[in-house]
């Protein structure tokens, strides 16, 4: 069965009154039927392995959007298998506690959003040989409820999950371009999520707030991580095209986590590599990370790119780095992340932290994208109290009959049943059936939809 709510390679099928012992034997011989076939292409034979995650009904989910969401997750532990195979869903006081933290931190996303609580810290990047800050890259920050400012780097996940991560992404360029404006002296980067610097739909968007403010691009540098960059690479050379277009800086940040080939960095055009953190961290004492960021320092400039190490917090390390000729370091070392802006404003009243809602210039939004604003709005917020919804019944509310369920699901899947049985019905008919048993009489009774299935899977496999 395939359902808008089983996206991409997933296929879903149900078995009719069949036990928890039952469903672990259909599902080996499923996992049989793919392990035997083999699949002729133009370049040779290929073999496909599955993944199976399944539940009970109705013992483990009341409605059919948790049966989807729980499956989910057990196919996300089959997945972890160091083969194929089948994972069985089982109740989990660690997805219980993560479903919590989801369903506040969803709401969390959507107040910041809001109320502007989200605020911009600044950490230095200097020069590797001065110690001079060149610029500063904006990390994002919250307000809480309590008035404390605190990493949102927490959210992120979550809002790219619902879709949010894009309004924060244009929370954190506006932001960011305000900054600019306010302060002729600075010069900031930010890092865009994979989800906004991929998607064509948004780059108008980030492409028209930073055009709205004159003499800004130029001070700007947008980062894109490796990964990201790699995984959509077309849309990924079209935007780093029209950000450069506007006279912005853009550089490839995690550089070293990704597989970036010669040919795909020298496509993407872009002109600063950023090192990934986790192998300038502890550099001096780690030889294997020392031969390795050293080969990308120099590939850096083998291509004509300045080179950023990242997380750079001892003397010890800042010294290979220099060493190596990296061009610019960003860490502790050289200045933590501040709320404070290190610069002189032009006009002092400005110089105050600032919220969204006290922009310096007024563009006014398309109506398209005040559309897509208010459509993520809703889906986050709807996805908010669902997950919130979700946690409260699975504490508070014991399933309900399962008779009542039953009914409940053959009418909302009725098609989808009819037309599996019907699919059923047309593989049996297309295999040889082994003739009967000479033994004795055969039983007949009407056999179950789990045997069918089971049938049929074991008939093909021998």
């Amino acid at each position: 069965m395939r359902s808008p709510a089983i996206p991409g390679s997933k296929f879903g099928i149900i078995l009719n009154r069949c036990s928890e012992e039952d469903l672990a034997v259909a599902a080996e011989r499923f996992l049989s039927v793919a392990r035997d076939s083999v699949i002729e292409t133009a370049r040779g034979p290929v073999w496909a392995l599955l993944s199976m995650g399944a539940l009970v009904l109705p013992a483990q989910a009341e409605d059919p959007n948790l049966a989807v969401a729980r499956a989910e997750e057990a196919l996300a532990e089959a997945r972890k298998l160091p083969s194929d195979g089948i994972v069985i869903y089982r109740p989990s006081p660690e997805r219980s506690a993560a479903r919590a933290l989801n369903a506040e931190s969803a709401s969390e996303i959507v107040r910041c959003l809001r109320e502007e609580r989200f605020r911009l810290a600044f950490q230095p990047v200097v020069c590797a040989r001065t110690g001079k800050p060149l610029f500063h890259e904006a990390l994002l920050r919250m307000t809480g409820p309590t008035g404390a400012t605190v990493s949102a780097g927490h959210l992120i996940p979550i809002a790219e999950k619902l879709g949010l991560v894009r309004l924060i992404d244009r929370a954190v360029v506006q932001m960011a371009v305000a900054t600019l404006a306010r302060h002729p002296g600075a010069r900031l980067s930010l890092n865009l999520s994979g989800t906004t610097a991929t998607d064509p739909r948004w780059h108008g968007q980030i492409i028209d707030l930073i055009a709205a403010q004159p003499g800004i691009a130029d001070r700007l540098i947008v980062e894109i991580t490796e990964t990201v960059a790699l995984g959509d690479l077309s849309e990924t050379i079209r935007f780093v095209e029209r950000l450069r277009g506007l006279g912005c800086s853009v550089a490839i940040d995690d550089f070293g986590a990704g597989y970036t080939s010669f040919r795909n960095l020298r496509a993407l055009a872009v002109d600063m590599l950023k090192l990934d953190g986790t192998f300038c961290s502890h550099l001096a004492e780690t030889p294997d990370h020392q031969y390795f960021v050293k080969s990308l320092i120099e590939l850096g400039h083998t291509f004509g790119l300045k080179t950023v190490a990242e997380w750079v917090e001892s003397e010890a390390d800042a010294a290979l780095l220099r060493d190596w000729g990296v061009d610019m370091m960003q860490g502790n070392l050289f200045g933590a992340a501040s709320l404070e802006t290190p610069w002189q404003a032009a006009d002092p009243a400005s110089a105050m932290p600032f919220t969204l809602g006290q922009m310096p210039f007024d563009q006014p939004a398309r109506p398209e994208e005040d559309d897509m604003d208010k459509e993520l709005f809703e889906l986050a917020e709807a996805s908010a109290a669902r997950l919130a919804e979700e946690e409260e019944n699975e504490e508070l509310f014991p399933p309900p009959p399962a008779q009542e369920t039953v009914e409940r699901y053959e009418r909302m899947l009725e098609g989808d049943l009819a037309a599996l049985r019907r699919a059923i019905a047309a593989l049996d008919g297309a295999f040889s059936r082994p003739s009967a048993p000479e033994t004795g009489p055969e039983t007949v009774g009407e056999p179950s939809f789990a045997d069918l299935v089971s049938d049929t899977a074991f008939r093909r496999v021998g």
